[in-house]
């Protein structure tokens, strides 16, 4: 199998083909690629995770509750949620007309 993806590889120079062969329940990824101007094949690289995000050193709730779980000032509230989410100050609400 590798043969055959080299040998097309080699009718085109600087293609690269990336493919994951299945064999009796394993898989394996495969990399068939030009490097310092030959054709090679080996095991594709594999793919690093995202890195973690660091986690809020703030263990507190973010509201405090008041009688129904809500605080009682309004400009508190309206801080807390621009916290949570920054886009609400964005200007790309499909009701507002750009123009103004």
């Amino acid at each position: 199998m590798a043969d055959a993806v080299a040998r097309v590889v080699t009718a085109h120079p600087g293609m690269t083909v990336a493919l994951r062969v299945e064999h009796d329940g394993q898989a394996y990824p495969l990399r068939v690629g030009w490097s310092d101007g030959r054709v090679t094949v080996g095991a594709e690289a594999a793919a690093v995770p995202p890195p973690v995000w660091p986690l809020s050193v703030k263990t507190v709730p973010a509201w405090t509750s008041g009688a129904d779980g809500v605080k009682a000032d309004p400009a508190a509230r309206l801080a807390e949620l621009i916290r949570r989410d920054p886009s609400l100050l964005d200007a790309t609400d499909p009701h507002v007309d750009p123009a103004r």
